[in-house]
């Protein structure tokens, strides 16, 4: 968007929708990694009291280069691919003053202006069969996303800068010593060729730490609540397993039995412990936030913020230590769940402590050191 484009194009187009006199405006101009099949210069507009959400959609062309691949005789290269990708410009206009500085304001109006972009790629979906289409969060860039903040009605540009939301740590990791290699493929061995009833829980909490990361909240929290539901489940079949019952009868016991019975009866005679959904403690925690906030996803009733997101899944880890401990605290009695669990690493938690307080603080610090102004690069 530019002051021409603003002048005759935009602002006359928008401007009867509008229920305030703009007095600013900030453009965050958005590379998708897919492509919305919208014409050029198509515009969704949202409106508010002293506000107003414009998504202005644009296609170009990028490429990628495969990686070439040396041969005996000669170089193998797979070539250049050209694909198209959607551009976006979400244009926010205000009557409020925003500061150059104040980068904690600005990453929320990003997330604001991503909230509604996501509506529309939501709505786009229902009538468009298209599964490389996704929501969009602030990591879904490689590393950010440029905006302008402007001065109107003369559209005056105060600042033009790149605005890091995605530091891409992976993309640097080092890789791991031969030992670590050694031991990464006999479990890889282990859960190619032997069964494990506890394979699952790893593979789904590591999901819901993926989720976490990527700021796909409600998926995060669907995935917190299937982790546990998985793992409690895991640990009743084998004690069945252990009283000798066959694999069929197993079966039949666990489709009949609901997860909130193994919670309420079976598990604190099982596992011992406190059991408690009314105390506040570690199980009572759990069930009255993550358990009822996944009910609420499910329902349509809940839209999960990121700290109300880290919250629940700093729970989620309290109650798998929870878990870890019971089992470690009961394996002379229960051998089949000790063993069993214990061929697979147990759980790895992104933070070491589990105090609740002490992590949300730490994290917040963490994020602030991320998207602090250092990390603003001026233009």
């Amino acid at each position: 968007m530019n002051k021409f484009h603003f002048d005759y194009d935009l602002y006359n187009l928008v401007k009867s929708n509008f229920l305030f006199e703009p007095s600013g405006a900030i453009n965050f101009i958005i590379n998708l990694p897919f492509m919305l099949p919208i014409k050029d210069k198509q515009i969704y507009t949202v409106n508010f009291t002293n506000a107003s959400q414009v998504i202005i959609f644009d296609t170009f062309i990028d490429s990628i280069n495969e990686p070439t691949f040396p041969d005996v005789k000669k170089e193998i290269s797979l070539g250049n691919f050209s694909y198209n990708r959607s551009r976006i410009e979400c244009v926010f206009f205000h009557n409020f003053e925003i500061k150059i500085d104040d980068d904690k304001k600005i990453y929320d109006l990003l997330n604001e202006a991503l909230d509604i972009l996501n509506i529309f790629i939501n709505s786009l979906l229902m009538v468009l069969h298209d599964g490389n289409i996704t929501n969009i969060t602030p990591t879904s860039f490689f590393n950010g996303i440029f905006y302008q903040i402007i001065s109107l009605p003369n559209f005056d540009i105060l600042d033009s800068s790149f605005f890091l939301t995605n530091a891409n740590y992976k993309t640097i990791m080092l890789p791991i010593d031969d030992d670590s290699f050694k031991i990464v493929r006999n479990i890889a061995d282990k859960l190619y060729y032997e069964e494990n009833a506890f394979k699952s829980v790893r593979i789904l909490y590591n999901k819901a730490k993926y989720y976490v990361l990527n700021c796909n909240y409600s998926e995060a929290i669907i995935f917190m609540q299937m982790t546990i539901e998985s793992f409690i489940r895991s640990i009743y079949k084998l004690s069945l397993k252990q009283e000798g019952k066959l694999e069929d009868e197993i079966t039949d016991i666990l489709e009949e039995i609901s997860f909130m019975h193994l919670i309420k009866n079976k598990m604190p005679k099982l596992l011992e412990g406190n059991w408690s959904l009314n105390d506040n403690k570690i199980v009572s925690l759990w069930y009255n936030n993550v358990y009822k906030s996944r009910n609420k996803i499910i329902h349509g009733d809940f839209n999960p913020l990121e700290e109300e997101c880290i919250n629940l899944f700093l729970i989620t880890n309290n109650f798998i230590d929870f878990l870890q401990k019971r089992i470690n605290k009961i394996k002379k009695r229960a051998f089949y769940i000790y063993d069993e669990y214990y061929k697979l690493p147990p759980i790895f938690f992104i933070f070491s402590e589990l105090d609740i307080d002490k992590i949300v603080k730490k994290f917040e610090q963490e994020k602030y050191n991320l998207f602090k102004g250092d990390n603003i690069f001026r233009l």
